[in-house]
């Protein structure tokens, strides 16, 4: 009967492992895609140190990098849907690109059409309307990655400027797509400091 038991016991913690979701805290974090025209692209975090720390905290952290697309958690600069400056650092062989932006927070973004080049670059835009938000599960990712559960995320809804935290997959998320190949998108080189 204890044989029985044992194994029962061990059947159960398996197939329950099995199941298990991955979860991501995204209290006060945007999460952001950015879809390379290449592979092997890899994100550099950007560390910031807080004032109130007694270290260095992410500032952004990769969750998900693979093929073309990565997928980060950007933490929130202060309080408020101003305007901050971030900064993405991302690395391929022995070059890095820095793309420089301004733009606000409280929002899940997806870069796309970016193809990797070496050096600083700006890249402003208009935020998209809500006609132009689409769902995760229209971003190229793994099955895994669509169902990872992102907990308190501060999301968009389909209401005019609407938002709410939920705790929602991935494939569930509204993001604002910014294409770099749209009219309206600027995108150019920043000269080196001097």
């Amino acid at each position: 009967m204890k044989t029985i038991l044992y194994y029962l016991i061990i059947i159960l913690s398996i197939s329950s492992c099995k199941g298990q979701k991955i979860i991501i805290e995204s209290k006060s974090k945007d999460i952001i895609v950015f879809e390379f025209e290449e592979n092997n692209v890899k994100h550099i975090s950007v560390k910031k140190k807080y004032l109130n720390t007694k270290g260095i905290i992410p500032l952004n952290t990769t969750i998900y990098n693979k093929n073309k697309i990565i997928i980060i958690t950007q933490r929130w600069q202060g309080y408020g849907t101003g305007h901050f400056d971030k900064i993405y650092s991302f690395a391929k062989e022995k070059d890095t690109m820095n793309i420089h932006c301004l733009y606000g927070q409280e929002r899940n973004n997806y870069f796309k059409d970016i193809q990797f080049q070496k050096g600083d670059y700006e890249l402003n835009f208009k935020i998209p309307e809500i006609k132009d938000k689409v769902l995760g599960n229209t971003i190229s990712a793994t099955k895994e990655m669509k169902n990872t559960l992102f907990k308190n995320n501060y999301t968009l809804t389909l209401k005019k400027n609407s938002k709410e935290v939920k705790d929602l997959p991935f494939k569930d998320l509204f993001f604002s797509k910014i294409s770099l190949k749209e009219e309206g998108v600027i995108w150019k080189k920043l000269d080196k400091k001097k």
